[in-house]
């Protein structure tokens, strides 16, 4: 019972599908847990089957460096982590997605914010699109599409963070969310906003890049960067994990115990639940006994 047990990860059997986290953080984040290194990041995403995973601290690339040394030659041979950052900009906290020589000329001498009018000029000086993330939790009034009138737009926006301040949002109103995607052509993905570890897994992002596994982590996140260019809201598949939610209703606030021990139950294995029934039952057992004996004393 008191034993560390696996993390749920996925597995997926198509060779040419694989499973993304589009914003992780690592102690290099001013919010990130002090140990939480380069490698501990790794070793959390493979335990939840991750591919590929972009390290996103807030204002650094120093994350991303620590990552590399450590990076496969190709792809398939381990989970990658490649480049990416959160940066402030249209007065919103965005992860944008690549090397960071695309973002350094439109960013300020703190590496906080970054320029809208010289994202763009870089954008058009080096002949190809920055890639923004809108990100949890915030006000969607803020979400401006990427457009070639506005490079500086966002390509994709989460539905589903993973944080404890994320998660509050994305889960009352995944209808809304989904809805203003569609409506601006935007990519839906899931976020881990991992900076501390944790044992659990929210979602995963599931895309479709053909011959990913002997792609280098450089190859791979320029092919990643396209397809969500190219095919925008069709170019992830978010899967959720299913998690309990009250909703606003009393009821299912006050059923809250028995219904998260019905879920944990669920998504225990048969030999799992088998052990947790019997260790149920023989503190049960103890305890009946131990009342006995009381009686019988008395």
């Amino acid at each position: 019972m008191v034993l560390p047990r696996p993390m749920t990860g996925i597995r997926l059997s198509e060779p040419d599908i694989l499973a993304i986290d589009f914003h992780s953080h690592t102690h290099h984040s001013h919010d990130g847990w002090g140990l939480f290194s380069a490698a501990r990041n790794r070793e959390w995403h493979e335990g939840g089957g991750f591919d590929v995973a972009y390290v996103t601290d807030h204002y650094t690339w120093a994350g991303v460096d620590d990552a590399a040394r450590d990076n496969p030659q190709r792809v398939g041979e381990r989970t990658t982590l490649i480049s990416g950052a959160e940066i402030r900009i249209h007065q919103r906290p965005t992860n944008v997605l690549g090397d960071r020589s695309r973002y350094l000329g439109a960013l300020d001498a703190d590496s906080v914010y970054m320029d809208p009018e010289l994202l763009a000029e870089e954008a058009r000086r080096l002949g190809r699109p920055p890639t923004l993330l809108y990100t949890m939790p915030g006000g969607l009034e803020w979400v401006l599409p990427f457009t070639s009138e506005l490079p500086s737009g966002m390509i994709g926006i989460e539905i589903n963070d993973g944080s404890p301040r994320g998660l509050p949002q994305v889960r009352p109103q995944p209808e809304e969310n989904i809805a203003l995607a569609d409506s601006m052509d935007l990519a839906r993905v899931g976020a881990a906003n991992l900076d501390r570890g944790g044992r659990q897994v929210a979602s995963w992002s599931i895309m479709e890049i053909p011959g990913w596994q002997e792609m280098t982590p450089e190859e791979v996140g320029d092919a990643i960067e396209e397809t969500l260019h190219r095919e925008r809201r069709d170019a992830v598949q978010v899967l959720e994990r299913r998690m309990p939610y009250h909703g606003g209703s009393p009821f299912l606030v006050v059923a809250t115990l028995p219904w998260l021990t019905l879920e944990h139950f669920r998504m225990l294995s048969l030999d799992e639940r088998a052990s947790w029934l019997l260790w149920i039952a023989i503190v049960v057992a103890g305890m009946t006994l131990r009342d006995r004996r009381r009686l019988q004393r008395a």
